[in-house]
């Protein structure tokens, strides 16, 4: 699951709701969170941030950069990132090293979102907001920009890759919420996932002979251990299938740490139209020898 990273965000900040809520507790100036993950190297992903709480004057910041960018700035302040500032008064826009490379639209009110678009290949950074109830403000970079297109985006190439981002917050009371889940449909989008796609997740399976048995002879739902086989599948946006399962398998215990649908049988194909499961759940099922289970992403 991809959330803000709570070994690295600055002194001043508190995390919440998952580690996915910065607050700004105590300090002065810009503070800065970066999400979980190793760096992003390829791809077409986007995010949002929603401007939780703060006043019409308050800046809010999301952004892309090194494993150098500094806690205490904004992701546009140094050399290290690109960043977008948004605010219901003030300055909206794209900025590197303290200097704005393309516009941005204001923030309508507190509690809407900032959401950002990252074509890595061709090395463009897009910014716009999003009121509460989730329409998307299509004037990227407050220019026209097309993010589908690969057309008016703030040329990031001066800094390589991978590349991290994060949040970052201005004044003491403001807080924000990373999302990295949420599907943003529309047409400026069109290639698009959202970030935390970007980031590998896994489904475990537990393969499993026989349940227990209690004390007074009763069959019970608690597998016995030690398992006879485990195995792991990354989860990602095409079906991957798990290895067959073993010739004493009855059960496999299955846990993902995404959203995901999967599907079982010889050769099975997952989509989306499978049964869904919700991140960090555990399921129990009935099989048997040489099948397998597939795995596709589903958020």
């Amino acid at each position: 699951m991809t959330t803000l990273d709570p070994t690295n965000f600055a002194v001043g900040l508190t995390l919440s709701g998952g580690n996915h809520t910065a607050t700004y507790a105590s300090g002065s100036g810009w503070l800065a969170a970066y999400a979980t993950g190793t760096g992003i190297s390829a791809g077409k992903w986007y995010w949002r941030v929603k401007c939780v709480a703060g006043t019409n004057n308050s800046l809010f910041g999301t952004g892309i950069g090194t494993f150098s960018q500094p806690l205490n700035k904004w992701w546009g302040d140094t050399t290290a990132g690109y960043g977008q500032s948004s605010s219901v008064l003030g300055f909206n826009g794209i900025g590197h090293n303290s200097s704005e490379v393309a516009g941005s639209p204001a923030l309508a009110a507190i509690g809407d979102y900032m959401v950002m678009a990252w074509d890595v290949g061709n090395a463009l950074l897009y910014g716009t907001v999003m009121t509460a109830a989730g329409a998307l403000n299509t004037n990227w970079n407050n220019s026209g920009a097309n993010p589908a297109t690969a057309s008016g985006g703030a040329d990031v190439s001066s800094i390589g890759l991978p590349l991290t981002l994060g949040i970052s917050l201005d004044d003491v009371g403001d807080s924000g919420t990373f999302d990295p889940d949420t599907v943003i449909a529309d047409a400026t989008l069109t290639g698009f996932l959202p970030v935390a796609q970007a980031y590998p997740h896994t489904l475990y399976i537990t393969e499993l002979s026989s349940l227990g048995i209690d004390a007074s002879g009763q069959n019970i739902l608690a597998p016995v251990m030690p398992p006879p086989a485990e195995q792991t599948v990354t989860i990602g946006g095409s079906s991957a299938a798990s290895a067959a399962f073993g010739g004493t398998t009855r059960f496999v215990r299955i846990y993902t740490d995404a959203v995901c649908s999967i599907a079982f049988g010889t050769n099975p194909t997952a989509t989306t139209a499978n049964q869904r499961i919700a991140a960090n759940e555990k399921r129990l099922y009935t099989v048997t020898p040489a099948m397998k289970v597939a795995v596709i992403t589903n958020i």
